[in-house]
Order: structure tokens, then C-alpha cells, then sequence
């Protein structure tokens, strides 16, 4: 099984422009067993991986160091099927850790746990969830609420939902049964709504999650929004529009609009597989994750690793690029 890689830029102090036009993957990639490969780069990435917990990647030395406390895959109290995914809350202080098939309660039941840790890796709130939950979970701005992707209890074929708890895990509400959202699809605005993809549309919650209204959509052409990463001020947002999926990779461009719709630029873009076996020429640029100062805008270029040996996976490399950029192709 490929890796769940969730990115975000807990800090950033100094970065160049690395992907230009026709880049590929331009620019030394990062080795995690190599000390001083990105010195033009200074900053943190936090890393919520797969089985292994979470990471902070310092962006300098290319090194990754596990956060203290966070052992999942030896935690007892899970089941052995569990799947860990985590993502960090807005300015680093705590992440959310999903577990999906957390506890296992008797005919093919699982019971989903969504765990929040300060950001020495203590735990500070948990809660169980309803069967079906897809990390990962998302924190809103002020850290009072939880957002995360389920299936109905009763029949996992039903579309995946956005269902709201407090951080104490106390029902808030959910998005309509009708759209399906994908598990990153979505993501918080400073003022707690919440802006999702259902199929090749954008909605935006009401204040009280009772609604949506559709913001905008999106042409077969022009691929499904995934990956949504609302910027610091709330006023853009950077997305994937993805072209083709399979099993480790999802192939598409990363592109950021302003939320007043007055702007709708492709931010990067890297040549095609040229590989004959493969059914696609479409690149592979997605997980879009913005720089505290909303300067700049990590994105993943390549596929996701199965090799679970390092923190990333295999294959696939991060890049940062400007979020102003006018046009790089």
C-alpha cells in the first residue's frame, strides 16, 4: 500500500525558486541521510506518514526527526489493520492523528479514533468515530473543531461525507449525503467554514455546517479538484486538478484561484511520463501546503513510494515554488 504523505510548512525562513518552466524535478532532491543538501532552503515540514508517526523535515539539512511520543505502530491499543494518517493544525501547535480501523468490535466492525497531540506528541483530546472514517481529520483555524471524511456506519458504499465534532468529539454536523468528497479534499477558511470538492465541483459550508453553496466547476478537461489548501489570509486557495489516478499516484497540476474567482493560474507543471507502458502522459504535481507567510507553496512532484524504509516513501520529491507566480509555461 502506498503512503499517506500530509505536508505543512511549520516554518519558513529563506527559499529559492526550484521549479521553472519544463522543470522535471530541476534541483537537488532531498536525502534524508545527507547533511547539508538544500542550504539554500531554511524551514520545517511536518510530515504525518503512514505506520511510522509523525516527522518534522528540516528543510536545510534534508534530515527528518520523529516527534517524541508518537509510536503508532507500537501502540497495542490498536488493531492490526489500523491506517494511520496525520495532519498538524494551523501554526504547528497540535496535529490530529486519524485512525481508521482503530478498535475492532466483532463482525468485520471497526471502531475509527481520531487523536489530537500537542506538538511534542502528548495527546490532549481523543475521541471515537463512526465506522468508515478517512484520514485525515483536519483541525479548524481556532482549533475548536475537528472535520473528517466518513461513510455511513451501515453501508461503506455510500458517498464520503464531511461530518464536524468539537475537538472533544461532541456531533456537530455533516455535508449532504449527496456529494462524495474525497479524504483530502478539503479544508478549513480562517472563519471555521469549510471549502470541499465533491466530484469535479467546489462548496463552501455555512457557518453552522447546516449548507453548502457551490463556489465554482470544473470542465472533464480541465480534472477533479483534490488536495484543497486554503492560504493563510483565507483568500486564495491552491488545489490539485487531478487527470488520472492509480494505485501510487495521482497525476494532475497544482493550480491556486483567488476565492473572489477573479484569478485561476496554474502554479507548476514538470514534462510528462515519456515511459511507453504508462497510459499517461499527465504530470504528477500535487499536496499543495502554504508557508506560514503565504509567499510560497510546498507541492510533491512524483509518485508516492511503497518503499516505507525512510519517513517520504520513494519517488517522489518536494519542491517550493512562489504563490504569485504569473505564469511559468
Amino acid at each position: 500500500m502506498a503512503n499517506k504523505i500530509n505536508i505543512l510548512i511549520l516554518s519558513l525562513v529563506f527559499i529559492t525558486q526550484l521549479l521553472g518552466c519544463g522543470g522535471g524535478s530541476g534541483g537537488d532532491e532531498t536525502d534524508p541521510d545527507t547533511n547539508g543538501t538544500n542550504n539554500n532552503l531554511s524551514g520545517r515540514i511536518f510530515i504525518g506518514n503512514d505506520g511510522y508517526g509523525s516527522y518534522i523535515l528540516d528543510l536545510r539539512t534534508g534530515h527528518y526527526s520523529k516527534i517524541p511520543g508518537v509510536k503508532w505502530e507500537d501502540n497495542d491499543e490498536y488493531h492490526h489493520s489500523a491506517e494511520y494518517s496525520a495532519f498538524p493544525a494551523y501554526g504547528g501547535q497540535e496535529f490530529v492523528e486519524t485512525v481508521e480501523e482503530c478498535e475492532y468490535l466483532g463482525s468485520f466492525t471497526y471502531n475509527d479514533c481520531i487523536v489530537i497531540h500537542d506538538s511534542s506528541g502528548s495527546v490532549v483530546n481523543s475521541f471515537k468515530g463512526p465506522n468508515q472514517t478517512y484520514g485525515p481529520a483536519k483541525l479548524s483555524r481556532d482549533r475548536m473543531f475537528v472535520a473528517v471524511p466518513i461513510r455511513d456506519p451501515i453501508s461503506g458504499l455510500n458517498p464520503r461525507r464531511l461530518t464536524i465534532y468539537t475537538r472533544d468529539g461532541v456531533y456537530v454536523n455533516s455535508t449532504t449525503s449527496s456529494h462524495d468528497v474525497t479524504s483530502e479534499g478539503f479544508d478549513w477558511l480562517p472563519d471555521n467554514r469549510l471549502v470541499y470538492a465533491a466530484g469535479r465541483e467546489l462548496y463552501v459550508t455555512t457557518n453552522d455546517f447546516s449548507g453548502s453553496q457551490l463556489f465554482g466547476t470544473f470542465t472533464e478537461e480541465q480534472g477533479e479538484p483534490d488536495h484543497l489548501a486554503v492560504s493563510p489570509d483565507g483568500l486564495r486557495l491552491a488545489l490539485t486538478l487531478k487527470t488520472f489516478v492509480t494505485f501510487v499516484s495521482i497525476h494532475g497540476t497544482v493550480w491556486v484561484l483567488d476565492l473572489d474567482a477573479t484569478k485561476f493560474i496554474r502554479l507548476a507543471i514538470t514534462p510528462g511520463d515519456d515511459d511507453p507502458n504508462t497510459t499517461t502522459d499527465d504530470p504528477v504535481i500535487n499536496f499543495p501546503m502554504w508557508s506560514p507567510d503565504g509567499q510560497w507553496i510546498a507541492v510533491i512532484e512524483g509518485s508516492i513510494g511503497t518503499d516505507e524504509s525512510v519517513p517520504g516513501g520513494s519517488g517522489s520529491t518536494i519542491y517550493v515554488v512562489p504563490s504569485d507566480v504569473k505564469m511559468l509555461c
